[in-house]
């Protein structure tokens, strides 16, 4: 039984540099808000104008979070460009986009009763608690579809638009896996498996198929898979950290939940102390997979981000 009282890990508290990250994140962020919230009130989902629908999608789309994903498509296509590119003209762009919906349709998923059952997200109640069951499911569905027409529009190559579909499938097989895991004895490899699919497919998508959109050559490719691959794991091992180290309040979210429902995490294979670790061992492999690509200051910035996040 791990002792958590007894622990002595901790969250490594944030730089200078990434405090100053901090604020460019916000920028970003406000930015990708506001192509949100125009995307769906002008977007081709007129059919749903008006509905009970829509309103349940741009209540979850409209409620926050890092966006860390589609900073990262942003970040990886000024990297690969060598130059800082205003949001609305960045050529992944879309692709940040329809990354960031799929997102938001698999966390209204995952909070549905027969899911993970909670109440709360980002700080405010779960999509079903006010919409009700049906219309969140409808609304996790189109927001699982519609991001692929989406993304039609940038006009991609085929590789991409097929990669993008086999990483929403990932993400979904992993989302079986960790609902079938906690009946079984469940092995490290299975647990990495199923964080691989579950957190780090869409997360690897929204690095990787930016590069691609833009033009990176094979060793870039490359390097970003590296970066994305590392950063996914130790996003999901902060995850497991917080989850028995921050209060609800700060996490906006249910606290503890993953003990609660007996989840395969980190820290129960490891403790607090070790997950903490390899969290850092992580963040410190994808810092180093970029030293290939001379632009990629903010990429390496953003990767220690993940490790000092509270929330």
């Amino acid at each position: 039984m791990l002792d958590l009282n007894n622990s002595n890990a901790r969250i490594k508290p944030m730089t200078v540099e990434e405090t100053s990250l901090k604020v460019t994140l916000a920028d970003y962020k406000s930015a990708i808000d506001l192509e949100l919230t125009e995307l769906l009130e002008n977007s081709k989902l007129d059919n749903l104008a008006q509905s009970q629908l829509l309103q349940s999608i741009q209540y979850s789309v409209s409620n926050g979070g890092k966006r860390l994903r589609p900073i990262l498509s942003l970040m990886t296509a000024e990297a690969i460009q060598s130059k800082e590119i205003p949001v609305r003209d960045n050529p992944a762009l879309k692709l940040a986009l329809a990354v960031e919906l799929v997102h938001c349709g698999s966390l209204i998923h995952d909070d549905l009763p027969c899911m993970d059952d909670d109440d709360l997200r980002r700080g405010k109640s779960t999509n079903h608690k006010v919409f009700g069951e049906a219309i969140a499911l409808l609304a996790g569905d189109t927001l699982l579809c519609y991001p692929i027409q989406l993304l039609l529009e940038a006009k991609p190559q085929a590789e991409v638009i097929n990669e993008f579909i086999e990483a929403i499938k990932d993400m979904i097989a992993g989302q079986a896996m960790d609902l079938e895991l906690p009946e079984q004895q469940v092995s490290m490899t299975q647990m990495q498996s199923m964080q691989e699919l579950k957190t780090g497919a869409l997360l690897r998508a929204s690095v990787v198929l930016a590069a691609k959109m833009v033009g990176a050559n094979q060793v870039q490719i490359d390097a970003l898979e590296n970066y994305s691959s590392k950063i996914g794991l130790a996003f999901q091992i902060v995850d497991d950290i917080l989850d028995v180290t921050a209060s609800t309040e700060q996490l906006g979210k249910t606290a503890a939940k993953d003990i609660e429902q007996n989840k395969a995490t980190y820290v129960k294979f490891y403790g607090l102390d070790k997950a903490g670790i390899m969290a850092e061992e992580l963040i410190g492999q994808a810092k180093a997979a970029l030293d290939v690509i001379p632009n990629s200051e903010k990429l390496k910035a953003l990767a220690d981000y993940v490790l000092s996040r509270q929330n």
